[in-house]
């Protein structure tokens, strides 16, 4: 089991690379569009994310605290960088705001991941 675990953090992991690497890319770009890796990538880690909270166990088994806020917050942030690039993949041009909104929701679902210990 801990493999399997392992090896869905470092898919999940390759995803978020993804959406990043594509936001980084567009930094400088005109016109900024959503990049066939992001899109992948934002399946990927909504995928590998609700896997990883169905194997991984909610409770921590020292203080009995529950994962289940984090785990929620979590989804929706991805969710809702998943309907940006959803919605927007197709076009040529993306608004700097969708651009931007891509980025901070990803880093914000990063920095959740990291600090956000119960």
């Amino acid at each position: 089991m801990e493999l399997l675990i392992q090896v869905l953090v470092f898919v999940h992991l390759i995803g978020m690379a993804a959406v990043l690497g594509g936001f980084l890319l567009q930094t400088r770009a005109d016109p900024r569009r959503i990049l066939t890796m992001q899109w992948h990538g934002i399946l990927t880690q909504v995928v590998t994310g609700v896997l990883l909270a169905g194997v991984v166990p909610q409770v921590d088994e020292v203080g009995g605290t529950a994962f289940y806020p984090k785990v929620s917050v979590k989804l929706l942030l991805a969710l809702a960088a998943l309907v940006l690039v959803a919605a927007n993949r197709k076009r040529d041009r993306i608004t700097t705001g969708v651009w931007a909104a891509i980025g901070v929701i990803e880093l914000v679902n990063l920095a959740i991941a990291i600090f956000w210990t119960v």
